[in-house]
């Protein structure tokens, strides 16, 4: 069992970064299963196109929809890496520190605490952890904590499985 911690390390919230943060959150790998909006949107832009009367705009408007719908699944960790970079918080430097008390996240624009019983659980994956908290998922990276920090991260949610 680890001791009592109180780690800090300040990192730049870069796309690298945030690539690792897409890629270790992501519960399933892509498949054609999630193409089925943008299936239903093109099959009915086509019915209305082919079928009925109605305006070849509209038809070509909701066809267009079901495109980007499909663009939208394909390139959805590029779109989500570029939104993240062209907000305030994009390549800004970033302070985690976990204690006794919990993880405490820093920058410029967020100031997030997670109390160790707030935490209902916290998962390994190959690059890092992720935090589940109300069923929202929260990642830190293994190259911004140290060993002993993930070790301590880990013992304080098998104690609270424990009580």
């Amino acid at each position: 069992m680890s001791g009592p911690v109180n780690y800090s390390h300040t990192f730049k919230l870069d796309r690298a970064l945030l690539n690792e943060c897409f890629e270790q959150s992501m519960d399933q790998p892509v498949t054609w299963f999630n193409y089925r909006k943008a299936l239903v949107f093109v099959f009915i832009g086509m019915a209305l196109l082919m079928a009925t009367e109605v305006d070849g705009y509209l038809a070509s408007f909701i066809v267009g929809l079901g495109v980007v719908e499909a663009l939208s699944v394909k390139y959805q960790q590029a779109w989500w890496v570029t939104r993240q970079l062209f907000g305030r918080s994009g390549n800004s430097d970033v302070t985690v520190g976990v204690d006794i008390n919990g993880v405490h996240i820093n920058s410029a624009y967020v100031s997030q605490s997670f109390v160790w019983q707030d935490i209902d659980e916290i998962i390994e994956t190959k690059k890092g952890l992720l935090l589940m908290s109300k069923g929202i998922k929260h990642y830190l990276s293994a190259s911004v904590l140290s060993d002993e920090a993930q070790q301590f991260m880990l013992a304080q949610t098998s104690h609270q499985t424990d009580n």
